[in-house]
């Protein structure tokens, strides 16, 4: 049997479509794995001040938890200072709060972060959009750096989780002081 030059490059044709065939396919899988990969990577959050919806949200959040403190110890007073860890801690331990809805846990934690503000210079609150959306958050400074106080407590409580207050408090102050340096 004899093969002729057109019948070689009938069969060289076809191998080289088979090669760019694989090539196109092997370039294709590449690109969808970078892209893939590239939307995998969270963007960085977007923070903008308090708009006035949230402003509003977290004094309706301050109301029910000063209600709600008044009404277990009517000499208690919220002052948005370090002498409510021990007030929210004893509020957060009694009896009115064994079966709380996570509203009520989220005012105690709009409580906790209003206190923690005074507690580690350059905290504040801050409106932040990031990958898993809108929220309301305490910035250190100018950077990246946050604490989700709204819903700190309500997600320990959601695991069945006990905490102490002025601890964590300690624990974030020594954290951010530690690592705000290394925040952008």
């Amino acid at each position: 049997m004899t093969i002729s030059f057109d019948d070689l490059r009938l069969l060289f044709q076809r191998q080289s479509l088979f090669f760019m065939r694989k090539f196109f396919v092997a370039t294709v899988l590449f690109l969808t794995s970078m892209v893939a990969a590239a939307q995998a990577s969270p963007k960085p959050p977007l923070f903008t001040p308090l708009s006035a919806e949230s402003k509003a949200e977290l004094d309706d959040f301050r109301r029910l938890v000063t209600g709600l403190v008044r009404i277990q110890n009517p000499k208690w007073i919220l002052s948005r200072t370090p002498k409510d860890f021990e007030i929210l801690q004893i509020f957060a331990e009694g009896s009115s709060m064994k079966k709380a809805d996570r509203n009520t846990w989220i005012a105690v934690g709009v409580a906790f972060g209003d206190a923690l503000i005074a507690f580690i210079p350059g905290l504040s609150w801050s409106d932040m959009q990031d990958e898993y959306g809108p929220g309301v958050v305490l910035r250190y400074k100018q950077t990246t750096m946050t604490i989700a106080a709204p819903t700190m407590l309500a997600k320990r409580v959601e695991r069945g989780e006990s905490f102490d207050l002025r601890f964590m408090a300690i624990e974030l102050k020594k954290y951010v002081t530690e690592n705000a340096g290394k925040v952008q």
